[in-house]
């Protein structure tokens, strides 16, 4: 098992929003956690061997919370994910750098 935390910042219409992912790999499961906005929820995916992953999982705000997939590409020093709420809203990009990275 592998594990990484990650300084991350999500990219949205209302500006930057950062926060610290951490994510643990065992063979193609990927699994973690993302917060942000003073929430932190867990997240549940997969991943191939060069890093292309899905996830998905919640992010809480101060009105509601949005259920998402991403999509996109994780490795020991970076992280950068397509995020896409799934009732359909907006795409937004998710990038970090891993904590041993910064």
């Amino acid at each position: 098992m592998t594990e990484h935390e990650y300084h991350v910042c999500l990219n949205t219409p209302l500006g930057k929003k950062h926060g610290i992912m951490t994510a643990s790999t065992a063979g193609e499961s990927l699994t973690g956690t993302l917060e942000m906005l003073g929430h932190k929820r867990e997240f549940v995916g997969v991943v191939d061997g060069d890093g292309v992953c899905t996830i998905s999982g919640a992010i809480v705000t101060l009105l509601k919370t949005i259920t998402f997939t991403a999509e996109g590409k994780i490795t020991d020093d970076d992280v950068y994910l397509r995020v896409r709420a799934d009732n359909g809203g907006m795409t937004f990009e998710l990038s970090g750098r891993s904590e041993a990275a910064v």
